[in-house]
């Protein structure tokens, strides 16, 4: 199972709705015989959150207290792979730094493959095994991620490297 994490984590989370809500809606559809509030205390834990922040509404959350409610939403089914949509670009460096971190543990912790999806080649250099780049809608080179930044071979992936010097 793929599931998303968006770059902008407030459009994507319902402000009526609790952090708890929030988080246990998937299971509703995908895990119905969970212990759905014990899940989302456990979830908030892996993400690094305290569990009264279950309570709140995502008005009362920052960027990075929501990308990590969103994230805990995403794990929620148990996916094996996580779609991240430039899902650091909303965040301040450091924010964005903690997060990253915690994609990197979630990794190594759940055995999750995880997409990005970029715009940012140093955030590709530094997370990412593979790199594909794409041009008009097509893969115009995939390579191992030291390989693509060695020696690249697609003039899309010389002009992305070119620009981000």
């Amino acid at each position: 199972m793929i599931q998303p994490v968006f770059q902008d984590p407030l459009a994507s989370l319902d402000p009526r709705w609790s952090v708890a809500e929030i988080i246990a809606e998937p299971m509703r559809w995908l895990c119905p015989d969970t212990d759905r509030t014990a899940r989302v205390a456990a979830l908030l834990a892996e993400v690094g959150l305290p569990p009264e922040m279950a309570l709140h509404k995502p008005a009362a959350l920052s960027g990075g207290q929501a990308q990590r409610v969103a994230i805990a939403r995403a794990l929620s089914v148990d996916p094996a792979i996580l779609l991240l949509d430039e899902a650091t670009s909303a965040l301040d460096p450091l924010v964005a730094g903690g997060v990253m971190e915690l994609f990197a543990s979630l990794q190594k912790k759940r055995g999750l493959s995880l997409l990005f999806i970029t715009h940012d080649l140093a955030l590709a250099r530094r997370a990412a095994h593979r790199i594909a780049v794409m041009e008009e809608g097509r893969i115009a080179e995939m390579a191992e991620r030291e390989e693509l930044f060695i020696s690249p071979r697609s003039e899309a992936t010389k002009r992305l490297i070119a620009a981000s010097h």
